[in-house]
């Protein structure tokens, strides 16, 4: 889990790492939680159906920003994508 790496990438493009859901028992999912300008973010690998997902969290809920079939990724594939998503935020 890539982990470490997308903290980096993240604090080049001005998020601040808040926190970190290790789910290793379901499939090897994980959830990254990121702040920027006062918004929440969370990247969340579900390993269960193969998706990376990217949200915006706000008072009434999780909206999707950004998804991505991940089930064939690897660690250098994450950091990728995650970046491009930094990119635009």
């Amino acid at each position: 889990m890539p982990h470490k790496e997308i903290e980096s990438v993240a604090k080049q493009y001005g998020f601040i790492f808040k926190d970190l859901k290790l789910y290793e028992s379901y499939f090897n999912s994980w959830r990254i939680y990121l702040e920027k300008e006062g918004v929440n973010y969370s990247i969340e690998k579900d390993g269960r159906d193969g998706w990376l997902f990217f949200y915006r969290i706000s008072a009434t809920g999780d909206d999707i920003l950004y998804q991505v079939e991940s089930y064939k990724f690897d660690d250098s594939d994450f950091i990728g994508e995650c970046e491009k998503w930094f990119k635009t935020v």
